[in-house]
């Protein structure tokens, strides 16, 4: 060994030339862009065919619920109006009973 190789160099290293993407680095920085792109596609129609669903089941069961009470609100009516018809002629023939006496 020589003197001259225990010495550090004065020479600066050079910095490495940045690493090129391949052919397989673009293809994949292709694919991933596209793949997300058609899963938006599915996910955001699935998202709204889920909201009209619930929407029309919901608008169903209000529906079913608005008929239900309409046919107590009639047959309460009509029990009333039963009733105060045979309140009525009850008070009409004890009229006619007090008359009559």
């Amino acid at each position: 060994m020589s003197e001259t190789d225990n010495q550090p160099t004065s020479e600066i290293p050079r910095p490495r030339p940045p690493r090129r993407v391949g052919l397989s680095g673009k293809l994949l920085l292709l694919t991933i862009p596209l793949v997300m792109i058609a899963g938006m596609l599915i996910y955001v129609p699935a998202i709204a065919n889920f909201r009209m669903n619930r929407l029309n089941d919901r608008l169903a069961a209000a529906n079913t619920a608005y008929e239900s009470f309409n046919k107590v609100a009639k047959q309460a009516t009509e029990i009333a109006e039963a009733n105060f018809a045979a309140a009525t002629s009850v008070a009409k023939e004890s009229k006619k009973q007090r008359a009559a006496a």
